[in-house]
C-alpha cells in the first residue's frame, strides 16, 4: 500500500513539475506528503503563494485539481501567467481576473499593481468566491474589488456546474458529478462602464471554456480599453459549450491583436501562429498590434 501510493505520487510529482519546469521533483515530493497528512488530519493550512500573498488551502482526498497543483508549485505554477503578469504591471496600473478561482493571480497583480493600482476580480461560484475572499483577507490587500457574477454575452441568469474540485468550475456540463447552481451573468462592457471605464492593463482570463460568451460582451471594452489578455485555450471545455478554439482567436484578429505563447525552453514569449487542428490546453496571450514590444519575443 505504501509503496503503490509513494509510486503514484512520485508520478503525480513528475506530471506537476513538469507542468511548472521550474519546482524541484524532491520539493513536490515533500509537499505532497504535506498535503496527505493534512487530509488525514483535517487541517486547512495557510501557504505563501509568492511575494506576501497568502492562500489558505483545503486538502481533500482524491483532489487532484487547482488546488492541489497550487499546493505543490506555488510559485512555480503557470509559470507563462505570472510572467506575463510580472512583465507587463507596474505600479498604478488596473487589471482584470476573470475566472480568479481561490486568488492565485489576483494577489499576484495587486503585489505588481501596489497600493496606487486596482484589480477587478471575477468569480461567480459562492464558494471558491468566499475562499477568494478570504485570501484577500489573509494577505492584507486593499486594491481588489470583488465581482461575484459570471460574464456573458447578455445580462441575466446562467447554471454553474461546481465539481468536487471547484476550480473547475463550468457553465457547460460536466461528465463528472457537479453541483448546478443559477449564477447571476452581466457583460463585461456594462460592469467596466460602472467602475468608470479605467484603461486596463492587463486581463487574465480563465473560464473553463465560456471565453467566447465574455468576449461576445466585451466588444467596447477591448474596442476602448486596448489591453493586454493572456487567455486560457481550452478544446475540451470550449467544446461542451458549443465553441471551438477558433472562436477566441477570430475575436482578438478582428480587434488587431496579435497572438504569442510561453517558449518553456527559451523562457519568452514567441509569436504564435493558430492551428485549427491543435488540440492542447495552453495560455495564450493576445497582445495589441500597436503595443510596444514589453517582453522579450513580442510582437509589434
Amino acid at each position: 500500500m505504501t509503496r503503490s501510493w509513494l509510486s503514484s505520487g512520485r508520478d503525480y510529482a513528475h506530471a506537476v513539475r513538469d507542468r511548472a519546469g521550474t519546482v524541484p521533483t524532491l520539493i513536490v515530493l515533500w509537499r505532497l506528503i504535506q498535503w496527505r497528512t493534512c487530509i488525514l488530519l483535517g487541517l486547512h493550512p495557510v501557504i505563501r503563494a509568492h511575494g506576501a500573498s497568502r492562500l489558505r488551502m483545503f486538502p481533500a482526498r482524491g483532489d487532484h485539481g487547482i488546488a492541489k497543483g497550487v499546493f505543490l508549485l506555488r510559485d512555480g505554477y503557470e509559470p507563462s501567467v505570472r510572467s506575463v503578469i510580472d512583465a507587463i504591471l507596474r505600479p498604478g496600473d488596473t487589471a482584470m481576473d476573470i475566472g480568479a478561482n481561490m486568488g492565485l493571480w489576483t494577489l499576484r497583480m495587486a503585489e505588481r499593481v501596489g497600493q496606487s493600482g486596482r484589480v477587478i476580480a471575477f468569480e461567480p461560484g459562492p464558494r471558491t468566491q468566499d475562499r477568494l475572499r478570504d485570501n484577500i483577507a489573509l494577505s492584507r490587500v486593499s486594491v481588489v474589488e470583488v465581482h461575484g457574477v459570471a460574464l456573458g454575452a447578455a445580462a441575466g441568469e446562467l447554471v454553474l456546474h461546481t465539481p468536487a474540485d471547484s476550480g473547475s468550475a463550468s457553465l457547460g456540463m460536466l461528465e463528472e458529478p457537479a453541483h448546478a447552481q443559477r449564477v447571476r451573468v452581466e457583460t463585461l462592457d456594462a460592469v467596466w462602464r460602472a467602475a468608470g471605464s479605467p484603461r486596463v492593463r492587463l486581463v487574465k482570463m480563465d473560464v473553463e471554456g465560456a471565453e467566447p460568451m465574455v468576449l461576445a460582451g466585451a466588444t467596447d471594452f477591448f474596442t476602448a480599453s486596448r489591453p493586454v489578455v493572456c487567455c486560457e485555450i481550452n478544446p475540451e471545455a470550449l467544446a461542451r459549450l458549443g465553441f471551438a478554439p477558433k472562436d477566441v482567436y477570430q475575436f482578438f484578429r478582428a480587434h488587431s491583436y496579435c497572438s504569442m505563447i510561453w517558449n518553456k525552453t527559451e523562457r519568452r514569449l514567441v509569436p504564435h501562429p493558430y492551428d485549427p487542428g491543435e488540440q492542447a490546453v495552453e495560455d495564450v496571450v493576445f497582445m495589441p498590434h500597436e503595443s510596444s514590444p514589453t517582453m522579450p519575443g513580442a510582437l509589434p
